[in-house]
């Protein structure tokens, strides 16, 4: 409530202090101690801003006791991210965490890993025997369950914290090269269409999908590769905005919408209206 209404009052503050010292360790639950904290870290205004440090303090020893080892590798990055955004690393549960994120690594799905790298980029944490123990466990165990966009986050976070393992980027390289191959058009452009919202990236495995993409649509003849989009009018405007129409793409558009006419509108297809015929005449006149 202190938190969603910005009251950051110092009695109000302190009276939570106070309470937490009265409380018997182990008697916050871990869902509670966390919420605590995030709340915490909404208040605190600016790093230099020193009023919550004693109320997280007390949060970090209910966390301490309460043990790391039962918080998910996500609740785990959660907690790392409270560390650097209050400017204070209680030094027993900091090193509990940092333990755990080890002994994790090699269980962690992808998306996981990659949040815990951009995690560690973000915040400039660069530690070696860390970042070796996560390259072991992506190149030997979860290289297979790597999609592109996994890859474009890992290594363009690796590359930030410094780490320059040369066998770790070759072994990513053949997977995104793989990925890419064998990706559909569709997948194609959705990742090509999530690039920007990326927080790391590489721009060499950013070119190659863009390049992947052209491929594709200068192969496209007919309106049967035109059906493999889900939606084929937004799909030519997206290459129009980017300037990546070409008349093999068009012909096959023009070759869609004479099919597609006629079609009746259902689930997984719909028919073009009017105005989208239109634009496609204006697209291929230009």
């Amino acid at each position: 409530y202190l938190a969603e209404s910005r009251d950051d009052r110092q009695e109000n503050i302190a009276g939570i202090v106070d309470r937490l010292k009265s409380m018997e360790r182990g008697e916050l639950r871990l869902w509670d101690a966390l919420a605590i904290a995030q709340s915490v870290a909404t208040l605190k205004a600016t790093p230099q801003d020193q009023r919550f440090d004693i109320l997280f303090l007390n949060i970090a020893d209910h966390l301490h006791a309460l043990g790391t080892s039962q918080m998910s590798p996500r609740t785990l990055i959660d907690t790392l991210c409270l560390f650097e955004v209050l400017n204070i690393r209680p030094k027993a549960l900091y090193v509990d965490v940092m333990h755990q994120l080890v002994r994790q690594t090699t269980a962690m799905y992808p998306d996981e890993l990659t949040g815990l790298l951009v995690t560690m980029a973000r915040i400039g944490l660069s530690s070696p025997a860390m970042l070796g123990r996560i390259a072991a466990s992506i190149q030997h165990s979860q290289l297979q369950n790597i999609r592109y966009l996994h890859g474009c986050e890992l290594v363009g976070a690796m590359a930030a914290l410094g780490y320059d393992n040369s066998a770790f980027y070759t072994a990513l390289d053949n997977r995104m090269k793989m990925c890419a191959e064998m990706m559909p058009v569709e997948e194609v452009w959705d990742t090509v269409k999530y690039l920007p919202s990326l927080q790391y990236s590489w721009k060499p495995y950013e070119r190659s999908i863009w390049d992947e993409l052209s491929r594709r649509t200068s192969k496209f003849y007919n309106e049967l590769h035109v059906d493999e989009v889900s939606d084929p009018v937004s799909f030519m405007q997206f290459l129009r905005l980017h300037k990546r129409l070409d008349k093999r793409f068009m012909s096959a558009m023009a070759a869609w919408a004479r099919v597609a006419v006629y079609r009746p509108t259902s689930r997984t297809s719909r028919r073009p209206t009017a105005r989208e015929l239109a634009l496609i005449v204006d697209y291929c006149q230009e």
